[in-house]
């Protein structure tokens, strides 16, 4: 996660954004291997820095906030997890309200935060 910070430090305003979807692809290749730990360490940072490039209350949050609440279910910390869903689910809420899903959306057509 450190080298990704390293990587685009000069890029202005946008830099936030381009850290934390680099450390975001970090962070899935390292939860694709079952390293849980480190995952969770590299979303940590990515939603400190969706955080400061978009605020609290995006939709990019909430979708950070699900995939840590995910990977705190897998380490059996279900409070931790929960607490992320239910926050990520106010986010998603404010934004796009919540409607039953269309009975043609398949698994594969769900967005990552739908699943």
């Amino acid at each position: 996660c450190k080298d990704a910070l390293r990587l685009v430090e000069s890029k202005g305003d946008s830099k936030h954004l381009i850290v934390a979807r680099v450390v975001e692809c970090i962070g899935s290749t390292h939860r694709d291997r079952f390293e849980h730990d480190k995952a969770l360490r590299c979303y940590r940072e990515c939603l400190k820095q969706r955080q400061e490039a978009v605020g609290m209350n995006d939709v990019l949050v909430g979708h950070t906030l699900h995939k840590i609440g995910m990977l705190y279910g897998k380490r059996g910390e279900r409070e931790r997890a929960k607490r992320c869903y239910l926050e990520a689910l106010r986010i998603f809420k404010a934004h796009v309200g919540l409607h039953p899903m269309p009975e043609n959306v398949t698994h594969e057509t769900q967005q990552p935060w739908m699943m």
